[in-house]
C-alpha cells in the first residue's frame, strides 16, 4: 500500500486500507518522537490526506504525536489545531493516554462513519492503546468549533519591538498612496499579533482565560 499511493513520509508509518459498508478507509499509523519538530508531523499529515483522496473515501491517522491535546494554551497546540483545520480534520481522543496528557491521537475528516473512539488501558506500555469502532450506519456529525483569542498575559514589549523591526513595516515609508500604507500596516500588524506568542485557539466549550 505504501508504494501504490506514492507516499514517502519522514515519520515512521504503517498503512492499511479497509473496505466496509462500501467505504474504503485508509488507516495510517504515525509516530513522532519528541525530538522531531512538529512541522514534520504537519507536513506528513498533509501528504497523507492528499494521497488518500484517490484511493479512499476516508482517512484515519492514529499514533503517538507527542502533542498534548489538553494544553490548549500552548503554541504547539495552536499550530496543531491550525493544521487540522486546514484539512477539516477532527481529533477524536478525549481521555488521557499517558498520565494526564493526551499524546496519542485519532484524526479523521469523516468522524460520522465511526460509532465510537477511545482508549484501552494497556499495562505493558506507558501509553494506552487507541480504539475506534466503525459504525454500521453512517450518521451526520457536527465538526468541532474553535475560537481564537490573543493572550497578552505574557506580552513582552521588547520582543514585540524586535518583531516589528524585523518585519516589513518600514516599507510603508516607500509607498505613496495612503490606502497602500494603511493596507500594508494592517496586514503586517495582523501577522505580528497572530503569531504563536499571542494567538491561542480553544474549543468553543472551553473557557477563555481572563
Amino acid at each position: 500500500m505504501f508504494d501504490s499511493i506514492g507516499l514517502r513520509l519522514v515519520l515512521e508509518n504503517t498503512f492499511v486500507v479497509i473496505k466496509t459498508n462500501d467505504i474504503k478507509i485508509l488507516f495510517c499509523v504515525l509516530h513522532k518522537p519528541p525530538w522531531i519538530e512538529n512541522r514534520t508531523l504537519f507536513a506528513d499529515i498533509k501528504d497523507i490526506v492528499m494521497a488518500s483522496l484517490p484511493v479512499a473515501e476516508c482517512v484515519v491517522v492514529v499514533g503517538d504525536f507527542n502533542v498534548d491535546f489538553t494544553k490548549c494554551d500552548n503554541p504547539e497546540f495552536t499550530a496543531y489545531i491550525n493544521c487540522l483545520q486546514n484539512f477539516v480534520l477532527m481529533q477524536l481522543v478525549d481521555k488521557s493516554t499517558k498520565r494526564d496528557a493526551i499524546l496519542d491521537h485519532i484524526i479523521t475528516y469523516k468522524p460520522n462513519i465511526f460509532e465510537s473512539a477511545g482508549i484501552v488501558d494497556f499495562h505493558h506500555s506507558d501509553h494506552d492503546l487507541r480504539k475506534i469502532t466503525i459504525a454500521s450506519q453512517v450518521f451526520p456529525t457536527k465538526q468541532p468549533q474553535f475560537s481564537s483569542y490573543r493572550d497578552f498575559r505574557h506580552f513582552s514589549l521588547e520582543s514585540f519591538q524586535s518583531d516589528i523591526e524585523a518585519s516589513s513595516m518600514h516599507k510603508i515609508f516607500m509607498m505613496n498612496s495612503i490606502d497602500d500604507k494603511l493596507s500594508h500596516f494592517n496586514q503586517t500588524f495582523l501577522i505580528l499579533t497572530n503569531g504563536p506568542q499571542l494567538l491561542r485557539v480553544v474549543l468553543q466549550n472551553h473557557q477563555i482565560p481572563g
